[in-house]
């Protein structure tokens, strides 16, 4: 999961209390609501990560 610690959206807190809940693999990045626009890489590279 991909939280982004500046969305004023959803909370940071959230995110991560979602992650936490999953038991999902998440990175932080600093980004606000859609961080697959700002860090496409990093989402990106998570994504095949978890398909693998």
């Amino acid at each position: 999961m991909a939280v982004a610690t500046k969305d004023a959206i959803i909370p940071p807190q959230m995110e991560k209390d979602q992650v936490k809940a999953a038991n999902a693999t998440a990175i932080e990045m600093p980004s606000h609501h859609v961080a697959m626009l700002a860090f496409p890489k990093e989402v990106s590279e998570l994504i095949i990560k978890a398909a693998e």
